[in-house]
């Protein structure tokens, strides 16, 4: 009787301990941002991180054509920022009219809220 017993607290406490590690997922967050320019002609997409959705800080990620993760400012608190995200959402545009048919169109992505 006490085998079954132990045994049965055993699974309840793994199962116990199996979801609580299941909640905590791990997100990839800027930690900080930096306030340097980021060429145009670099940039593939971008998206945006909203502090206290498992992130400590607000920003905006680009992806570069290489694949790195480059954070800058919120685009109210850069005038750059928002003049890089225009110039790409117009480029989007152009290049979905073209059926990303021209070389410049190549791996460029829509952006998606984080």
């Amino acid at each position: 009787m006490v085998p079954r017993i132990s045994t049965l607290c055993f699974c309840l406490l793994f199962l116990y301990c199996c979801c609580l590690t299941q909640g905590e997922l791990v997100l990839d967050c800027c930690l900080k941002v930096s306030d340097k320019e980021i060429p145009r002609s670099v940039i593939k997409g971008y998206h945006h991180q909203v502090k206290g959705q498992g992130c400590d800080i607000s920003a905006t990620i680009f992806t570069s054509k290489r694949g790195l993760r480059l954070c800058a400012p919120v685009a109210l608190d850069a005038e750059w920022v928002q003049t890089l995200i225009t110039f790409h959402e117009n480029k989007l545009k152009w290049c979905s009219k073209k059926k990303f048919w021209p070389k410049s169109c190549n791996g460029l992505k829509l952006s998606q809220t984080a």
